[in-house]
């Protein structure tokens, strides 16, 4: 400043324009501005001098007003003289800045008389005057006064050009002034670009804000002009430091008219969340003025920050009536997947023809999560266009799991078999495309499971039959398969039956197809598998092709699959309508040790004379627990010679064994069940008493 007012060339000046510290670069951006105005010794005085007391009181034993601007324009031209010690001298007394008394007593003494090769050198020793320090950032607070407005070209102008290298011509006065105002708007685009990373201490935000302040003033320069100034400003609404922003918010404001949309457009870009939901407020809150405030304010929804984005959500149902599905059709058209996943939800429950068409709309999205919603909210209103989509969400390391979920909604969302098949027939594409072993296979299977759809039969009997490799480690998925299998091809649509002893008497959709693939299951080499296809499937399987696969089964090279398939024949004899016994008989005619138990059960059940004797050798013969089924059995029969065995065992005055004893609770269940079955009445009444007389004075165990 004081070699400006010297007519020196501004080198120094230029030089401040590249110093390091933020403050100084601001300083000297401003003296450009300045230069050669009012302001520009107010700005010398204010830098050289100490701090002016806020109170009248405080500067009472200060020197006058004109003797201080004596004074301090003394210190100034000896800060600028060519003599060192002079310049060392000003520099001395600067230091006493904090100490105004000492420091004017000191500036006086510049202007006495001194030797000009040797000056009065300044008094700094002690001093007992306390010291009165500057609050931090004077400098920019002393630069950020006044008008700012770029001064016209002067002599000095010109030298300045011409150190920047530009030669004026016949308008030099016109060159000069935009130059100036060029080279000050970029000193302070670069303050405001200066911002320090997230998380780094904030040394230069006042500096920062007091740029953006000089930038908003230049924006009406035409050097500068309005293009320029908004990228600035614009990077600015994005600064780390919350204060700056809103200052870029206020400086972006200015530059428009007051009902102008465009700031809250330009708010609507910022990476900042806090002056994105600014915007949203007052967009929603200016919605009613005009279209294009509605536009813009439904448009919300589309800002780069996805916190502005959810926030903008949460407010667009002011929008609308309350309860409107009209916000959420709106925002599931987003462009931003966030802002669709988020109202995914809000739209399942909905009825409106609009809200499928959206959803259709969403299961094309790139975004998996979107996606993945959508179908799931699809899958449940039974849309078996979902069927694709999740298909390929099953290779998802993150989505499979819902998406199998989501497939089991599909097929029980209206009982729609082709939805049931075609959810089906996509979980075991997905068990028979897995090369890297990626699958959950447990999770497929148990979903195949509680779907059940004969869709999934022929995948089924392939596995159960494919016999396993050395290395194959699915030898469970065998077993599994075949319950699985068997509850495929079971009707469940019906009330369900039960046997006596709480087993399900299973009815099956197809006999014919049941029939076929049980023909092919009683061939597996895997003897519990056979054993399993015996007692759940061909249990219940009506028809001849089923008895004749248990007849095949009583061949068996397996003792536990040949009792087995007996057993299951008797349960036939008893349970269902039209099953022969022809099988038992020939089994009980072969005399097979293990088989004439089972054998004899069935056929008394059809009260068939030839199993008597059967029954009553396994009674004389047989195990504990085989004796205990034949006693009963005996009942079933209904033949009364049975009766002299049975009635010895519920006599308390006969002294029997024990073994013979612990057979009285089954004989007492005989005796009931033989009842009905005599011919003779007066036995059936002898029986029947005895029976009674059991129930009321029998033993706890025996009633």
């Amino acid at each position: 400043l004081a070699l400006s007012d010297k007519g020196e060339p501004a080198d120094l000046l230029l030089s401040a324009l590249s110093a390091r510290h933020p403050e100084v670069r601001y300083a000297a951006a401003r003296v450009l501005e300045t230069r050669g105005s009012d302001d520009h010794k107010q700005l010398a005085a204010g830098l050289v001098g100490p701090k002016i007391p806020d109170k009248a009181a405080d500067i009472k034993n200060w020197p006058s007003e004109d003797d201080r601007a004596q004074r301090l324009a003394v210190l100034v031209d000896a800060l600028a003289s060519d003599h060192p010690l002079h310049r060392y001298a000003a520099a001395q007394v600067l230091t006493l800045r904090p100490q105004p008394k000492a420091f004017w007593r000191e500036c006086k003494n510049l202007l006495g008389p001194s030797g000009r090769s040797r000056p009065r050198i300044p008094f700094t020793n002690w001093d007992s005057e306390d010291k009165t320090p500057r609050k931090k950032g004077w400098i920019r607070a002393l630069f950020g006064k006044g008008d700012g407005q770029v001064s016209a070209a002067t002599s000095e102008t010109e030298r300045l050009l011409e150190s920047l290298g530009v030669t004026p011509t016949a308008t030099s006065e016109e060159l000069g002034t935009e130059a100036i105002a060029k080279l000050v708007f970029g000193a302070y685009a670069g303050l405001v670009r200066q911002a320090p990373t997230a998380g780094e201490a904030d040394e230069t935000h006042r500096v920062r804000r007091d740029s953006i302040d000089r930038i908003a003033a230049l924006s009406t320069s035409d050097a500068i002009g309005l293009e320029a100034v908004l990228p600035v400003l614009r990077r600015a609404l994005s600064d780390p430091n919350h204060l700056v922003r809103r200052s870029a918010v206020g400086a972006v404001r200015k530059l428009y008219p007051a009902d102008s949309f465009e700031p809250l457009r330009l708010e609507l870009t910022s990476s900042a969340a806090d002056v994105g939901r600014g915007a949203v407020n007052e967009l929603i809150a200016r919605s009613g003025e005009s279209e294009q405030a509605m536009a813009l304010a439904k448009g919300t929804i589309n800002a780069p920050v996805s916190e502005v984005r959810r926030y903008a959500l949460s407010q667009l149902p002011q929008l609308y009536e309350s309860g409107s599905i009209e916000p959420w059709l709106l925002a599931i058209e987003s462009r931003y997947a966030d802002v669709r996943l988020n109202v995914v939800d809000r739209l399942v429950d909905s009825t409106d023809e609009r809200v499928l068409v959206a959803l259709a709309r969403a299961m094309e999205s790139d975004h998996e999560d979107l996606r993945l919603k959508a179908a799931e909210a699809l899958a449940k209103r039974g849309d078996i266009r979902t069927v694709d989509v999740l298909a390929g969400l099953l290779f998802s390391d993150d989505s499979a799991w819902e998406a199998t979920e989501a497939l089991v909604d599909l097929a029980h969302a209206r009982k729609n078999e082709e939805a049931a098949a075609a959810a089906t027939l996509a979980l075991i594409a997905r068990l028979e495309n897995d090369p890297d072993k990626t699958a959950d296979r447990h999770e497929l299977f148990d979903c195949i499971e509680r779907i059940a759809s004969p869709a999934a039969a022929e995948f089924l009997t392939r596995v159960v039959i494919t016999e396993p490799k050395e290395d194959d480690d699915d030898e469970d998925d065998r077993s599994w398969s075949l319950n699985i299998l068997i509850d495929c091809l079971t009707d469940r649509s019906g009330p369900k039956k039960y046997d006596e002893n709480g087993d399900l008497l299973r009815v099956f959709r197809d006999v014919d197809q049941a029939t076929a693939i049980a023909a092919e299951l009683v061939l597996v080499k895997d003897s519990s598998l056979r054993l399993s296809v015996a007692g759940d499937l061909l249990r219940d399987l009506p028809g001849r092709g089923g008895e004749e696969l248990l007849e095949v089964l009583l061949e068996d090279r397996v003792e536990e699959v040949r009792v087995n398939a007996a057993e299951v024949l008797a349960h036939r004899a008893r349970y269902m309508e039209g099953a022969s016994t022809g099988a038992l008989s020939s089994a009980l005619r072969e005399g097979k040790r293990e088989l004439v138990l089972p054998a004899a059960e069935g056929l008394a059940v059809r009260q068939e004379p030839e199993a008597f004797q059967p029954l009553l050798l396994v009674l004389k013969a047989g195990e504990q627990d085989e004796r205990q089924r034949a006693i009963v059995a005996l009942g079933n029969l209904g033949d009364d010679r049975a009766l002299e065995e049975l009635e010895p065992l519920v006599d308390g005055s006969v002294e029997l064994e024990p073994e013979d004893a612990a057979m009285a609770p089954f004989a007492v269940e005989a005796l009931g069940r033989i009842i009905p079955r005599l011919d003779d009445q007066p036995t059936a009444e002898r029986i029947r008493a005895l029976v009674e007389n059991l129930a009321r004075e029998g033993s706890s165990q025996l009633r």
